[in-house]
């Protein structure tokens, strides 16, 4: 049985929007959007062994796996490259795989990243981070408006889409888009802004 999915009553207010500028994406010319598939706890490799002594057991990897699966969502490979990178880090995704799903005009799609915490029987969360195409993204098909692209969404409906907390769902229609966000670039970039600011005001006291 196919669930019908519809985004119309969304309260728009409690998103995590960007601006929505509708154009030709070259996914779009060609028919079809390739797509990161993998899912991972988060973890930045490059510090390793300083951030995570105890690193996730085959246990909590098949705990997240079943809850994502409750939730009907399609299980792509368990890939620890697959993971959130610091802002600035370049990502490596080896070990992850890559899915190519249509996006026409009359079958839309996207690429997705969804990220939340999962506790499974640890007594503190972790971080997890699941890409895919949203064609492939669910057992039952879900339809995808194209006024989501280039978005991410937060509010109560995608805390309900599978029992992990704090969800943040986010679209995209180019190549491989989904290895990170725009939003968290910028955001990084504002730090990095403030910082620079930081320092010159510290100079300007001293001397």
């Amino acid at each position: 049985m196919k669930v019908a999915f519809f985004f119309p009553a969304l309260n728009v207010n409690a998103h995590t929007v960007h601006t929505y500028s509708p154009h030709q994406f070259k996914s779009r010319i060609k028919g079809q959007v390739a797509c990161y598939s993998c899912v991972s706890f988060t973890r930045d490799l490059a510090n390793y062994r300083f951030l995570e002594i105890d690193p996730p057991s085959a246990k909590n990897i098949s705990d997240l796996r079943d809850v994502l699966s409750k939730g009907g969502m399609r299980i792509p490979i368990y890939a620890e490259r697959c993971a959130e990178t610091r802002a600035g880090a370049n990502p490596n995704f080896n070990g992850a795989q890559i899915s190519v799903c249509p996006n026409t005009d009359t079958e839309h799609g996207a690429c997705v990243k969804l990220k939340g915490r999962f506790n499974g029987y640890r007594l503190k969360s972790e971080a997890y981070v699941y890409r895919h195409c949203w064609g492939e993204m669910w057992q039952d098909a879900r339809p995808y408006q194209r006024q989501m692209s280039e978005r991410c969404f937060s509010d109560n409906m995608v805390q309900s889409f599978v029992d992990t907390e704090q969800n943040t769902i986010c679209f995209c229609e180019d190549d491989l888009c989904n290895r990170s966000s725009p939003h968290y670039n910028i955001c990084a970039s504002i730090h990095r802004l403030y910082l620079l600011i930081f320092l010159t005001f510290l100079l300007y006291i001293i001397n």
